[in-house]
């Protein structure tokens, strides 16, 4: 990310198992970097109030009024599959889930741009609908079982989803594995029973199994998985030109993701070719001034960094940061994951008290914002941590490399590469006391 992608665990790491500290590798998305052709929704809309309704009623805590929403707006677990096209409320599932599908496409939005706090209050009053009837277990059971009523309208929101739902944090890793997992499966499904002769619902099926695939890689490259996730988007990629064409938003999102994976392989200088391409490609369709132009550029910025060009680096962050302001203003997640990217780069040069004071920024709006257990937030800490060893002092880096691989064990498990990082660090740190 420009920092931390996902609301998982953001690739973001601490070293390279040598003697030496590094900053980590803020190289995953952190916000939703979503199709530009998708626009915006421009505020809340009804689906979003009547989500917000819903969802205050179903987690009410008297059994009986969460028993009344169910009903309301959609079939219990128990309920056989007729009860998929003719629910208590006369909502058939279906539309329920399309209901709350509509209302992320709005979060999604709000996300991506100046409301953002309004997008992660949405979420977290909508939890226990969203939970019930698209990300629990027993929802996705259901739906699966049930794939063949579901348009395929309702399963390209989801896949359209996916940015906000890992760069909020707001849904967890194991949770948006098994919902990659069924939007691929469906999306499979789907092609196969496409008629050739019917255009347009071939035309959606591509696109869903396009979206589906660039899903799941992003959940492998997030678990550390990088060849399945490389071999994922190389699908991609040939049914995204397939389709799209060659500079397509969506064709070069793919190209982006393969960049973000040869950079979290160690390949930087095969990851700045393609993150080049990426930009010019976008400079020329989106312009100079677009925010997903300014994320690229960004992310051209950490892998200058990589290569031993920090000074360039920076020039590259401050034209993001630049661009990120206008577009979402001071007080936004890209925005403070830019600044921490700036930090990067100042201790690269060397200067690690204008680096200190720069994390210390990014990190207040972390915490205030996101909370201290945000990936974003974990690996700010990681970074001061970093700082501080580089001083000689050891007790202090330690409480802070102690935070960030907290937060990255229980967000990402114990065998994801970044967490075991982080604990190396930790465990140096030990020895020097």
């Amino acid at each position: 990310m420009d920092s931390v992608e996902t609301g998982s665990s953001r690739a973001a790491s601490n070293l390279t198992g040598g003697s030496a500290a590094k900053t980590g590798d803020t190289f995953s998305d952190s916000h939703t970097e979503q199709s530009v052709s998708e626009g915006s929704s421009g505020g809340l809309g009804s689906f979003g109030r009547g989500l917000n309704a819903a969802s205050i009623l179903l987690s009410s805590s008297a059994p009986e009024l969460r028993d009344t929403t169910v009903s309301l707006v959609g079939p219990r677990d128990d309920r056989t599959a007729a009860a998929f096209s003719d629910s208590d409320g006369g909502q058939t599932l279906v539309e329920t889930v399309q209901f709350f599908c509509d209302g992320l496409k709005e979060m999604s939005s709000d996300y991506d741009s100046r409301r953002f706090a309004d997008a992660l209050a949405q979420f977290d009053v909508s939890r226990d609908g969203l939970d019930y009837y698209v990300f629990s277990e027993e929802a996705v059971q259901r739906l699966t079982h049930l794939l063949s009523d579901i348009p395929v309208s309702v399963l390209l929101q989801l896949c359209k989803s996916y940015g906000f739902l890992a760069g909020s944090a707001r849904v967890s890793p194991p949770t948006r594995d098994k919902l990659a997992d069924f939007l691929l499966h469906s999306a499979r499904t789907q092609k196969q029973r496409t008629s050739s002769t019917d255009n347009s619902a071939a035309a959606s099926s591509d696109e869903l199994l396009h979206r589906a695939l660039h899903v799941k890689a992003c959940e492998l490259r997030e678990q550390g998985r990088y060849e399945e996730a490389m071999q994922m988007c190389k699908e991609a990629l040939a049914e995204g030109e397939r389709i799209f064409g060659y500079e397509h938003p969506d064709t070069v999102l793919t190209m982006k993701d393969m960049a973000i994976i040869l950079f979290h392989q160690g390949k930087h200088e095969e990851a700045l070719h393609m993150m080049e391409e990426v930009l010019r490609v976008r400079r020329k369709v989106l312009g100079d001034k677009h925010h997903v132009t300014a994320t690229t550029v960004s992310k051209i910025g950490l892998l200058l960094v990589k290569t031993g060009k920090p000074k360039e680096a920076l020039l590259k962050f401050e034209e993001a940061l630049r661009i990120e302001k206008e577009s979402y203003g001071d007080e936004h997640p890209v925005t403070a994951i830019t600044i921490n990217n700036i930090a990067e780069a100042l201790l690269a040069d060397e200067r690690n008290e204008e680096a200190m004071e720069k994390l210390e920024e990014a990190f207040r709006f972390f915490q205030q914002s996101l909370g201290e257990e945000d990936p974003h937030a974990a690996h700010t800490v990681n970074n001061m941590g970093v700082i501080l060893e580089k001083e000689g002092k050891y007790s202090e880096a330690l409480l802070k490399y102690q935070e960030a691989w907290r937060v990255r064990k229980k967000v990402s498990g114990d065998e994801h590469p970044e967490t075991k990082k982080t604990f190396q660090s930790v465990t140096r740190m030990l020895q020097q006391q």
